[in-house]
């Protein structure tokens, strides 16, 4: 029984109520109930026993200190209002039972501190090779940045959240980067391999998380409340569920498409001089030849960004077209919550270039890091042979350096205007129907109508010009 200043038990219903002393004067109830036509069996608890000294489950009620005790020492009582929240406990604690949620005489921790045992967990399953690096990520970042450090978690037991818990808490992650916490957070350090490297938070990243992000924390979180139902804190039936919306509480960021002038001038641009230098701050000639190799491909297949990464050599596919003409189809390998597997070929203009790429990437990696790929490595490898997880950074450089940060409205270019630059072209430049542009770029024809209706509506008019233009040189006027 925990050390107390003040108690008192409910002269009809077994229930029990203590007051810890406290410096600010203020008592916080704990409870202890029992039913004595239940008696507690040896090393486990009845089906439907309800006494609980698990723990004593601190309540969000508090009480004048000096008033309880002085009521309880003249009156016997704590006073009325008291005596009715013991009360309205007792039913609502009987009610539970009645639904068949079981008191039992584990220990239940706080949200925080299984969210802090899960991390010892993840870390001894990485030790055993039983999780990836990848996986250990995800969830390390997760639980330290968005479930320890929320406040209500500190002394909600994990059997005691419920969806309206889950909800705030979702509103708080939403608003995370520019109300919550993360508004004060302006670089995050980080390490790569032994070294301590500093990220930047950009601008621009202060925003609400994607409808993915938000699948993916709800994904991490029923791991961690999966972890607790093996610990035996709580039922598999207790796990709460909570809904994600695509709720947006910011303008959409538009990105803009390179026209074929500007890509023209950007390829210009790296070829004339920008691959030339053997050294520049914090990257080689190496990492910008491999950078370009990635925006080529992109470019080339209208790759999602994140399919780009997730590109092995096992994904290159060297084909023959009719005519004799060799060509390079891609594996795109499905990218959860976007697409679905699927084997690409280029835009034509672009197949020598990424034949050439296919041909020499190999040689490439043994020439200068001293190793020869594996069909399941990655296309994109450091010198350490591990995969190259982001390009941001040597993207916005050379877009800067060439001049091409911004399109004439002012929206920002980014790696992802590759693909819609690929989108568009095959849009404007080919009479391919909307549905199998759709297809070939691994998306619906619902969202090509909703994002590129500019350039479909200008292909139907200019195919209507050049109907009526030949009707006019037939000498037809009507």
């Amino acid at each position: 029984m925990p050390k107390h200043a003040v108690s008192w038990k409910h002269p009809t219903y077994q229930i029990y109520l203590f007051w810890p002393d406290s410096s600010r004067g203020r008592a916080k109830t704990y409870y202890r109930i029992s039913l004595p036509d239940q008696p507690r069996v040896e090393g486990r608890l009845a089906d439907q026993f309800s006494y609980s000294d698990r723990h004593f489950e601190a309540l969000m009620k508090e009480w004048d200190f000096a008033e309880l005790r002085e009521m309880i020492a003249r009156y016997g009582h704590p006073g009325p209002e008291v005596r009715g929240f013991a009360e309205r406990l007792y039913f609502r604690l009987r009610e539970q039972v009645g639904r068949g949620k079981a008191l039992n005489t584990v220990k239940i921790p706080t949200v925080q501190v299984a969210a802090e045992r899960f991390m010892v967990s993840l870390n001894r399953d990485l030790l055993d090779d039983r999780i990836s690096q990848d996986r250990h990520k995800h969830h390390r970042v997760f639980l330290n940045r968005f479930v320890i450090p929320y406040e209500p978690f500190f002394k909600l037991t994990v059997d005691e959240v419920t969806e309206d818990h889950l909800s705030k808490w979702l509103h708080w992650r939403t608003t995370y980067w520019f109300e919550g916490p993360g508004k004060d957070v302006h670089e995050i350090p980080y390490y790569r391999g032994e070294t301590r490297l500093i990220r930047k938070i950009r601008p621009e990243e202060r925003k609400p998380p994607t409808l993915a992000t938000k699948a993916r924390d709800q994904s991490q979180f029923n791991s961690l409340f999966n972890f607790c139902v093996a610990q035996g804190w709580i039922k598999k039936s207790q796990i709460p569920r909570y809904s994600v919306q695509n709720t947006r509480v910011s303008p959409p960021k538009k990105r803009p498409a390179f026209t074929r002038e500007q890509w023209d001038r950007l390829d210009k641009f790296v070829h004339d001089g920008w691959l030339d230098p053997p050294k520049l701050f914090g990257d080689s000639r190496r990492s910008r030849q491999i950078l370009w190799w990635f925006c080529v491909m992109l470019r080339a297949f209208g790759l999602r960004v994140s399919e780009g990464y997730s590109l092995t050599f096992g994904s290159l596919r060297p084909s023959v077209l009719d005519d004799g003409e060799r060509t390079l189809m891609l594996h795109v390998p499905p990218i959860k919550f976007a697409g679905h597997e699927r084997v690409v070929e280029p835009i034509f203009r672009f197949i020598p270039e990424v034949l050439r790429i296919a041909e020499t990437l190999p040689g490439f990696y043994e020439r200068h890091y001293g190793f020869r790929p594996e069909p399941h490595e990655s296309l994109w490898l450091n010198r350490s042979r591990t995969a190259i997880t982001t390009f941001y950074a040597g993207f916005e450089s050379l877009l800067k350096k060439a001049g091409l940060e911004k399109d004439a409205q002012g929206n920002l270019y980014s790696l992802g205007s590759l693909r819609h630059s690929a989108i568009t072209e095959e849009i404007e430049t080919t009479t391919l129907n909307p549905h199998i542009i759709a297809d070939w770029a691994g998306t619906s024809p619902k969202m090509l109508h909703n994002h590129y209706a500019q350039p479909l509506t200008a292909r139907v008019r200019r195919a209507e010009y050049d109907q009526r233009r030949k009707l006019l040189e037939a000498g037809d006027t009507d």
